[in-house]
């Protein structure tokens, strides 16, 4: 059985499949765990968001891989 992981939205605090979420790697915005990371449920939302702005976009790839 495959197992389905959730994030939630930055700015809309609702939750959104990990498989589909874009994320950023914002230093400025302190998060839970320290990786500094933001999810936003689309690519579109995350490049529309003020939080996002000056950080790295991160492919759930990338996260997957640490």
């Amino acid at each position: 059985e495959n197992a389905v992981a959730f994030v939630t939205d930055y700015d809309t605090r609702t939750w959104v499949r990990a498989d589909v979420a874009a994320f950023v790697r914002q230093p400025s915005i302190d998060t839970p765990m320290g990786s500094h990371l933001i999810a936003f449920a689309s690519p579109s939302s995350r490049d529309a968001a003020a939080a996002a702005k000056g950080g790295t976009p991160v492919g759930v790839n990338d996260i997957l891989k640490r």
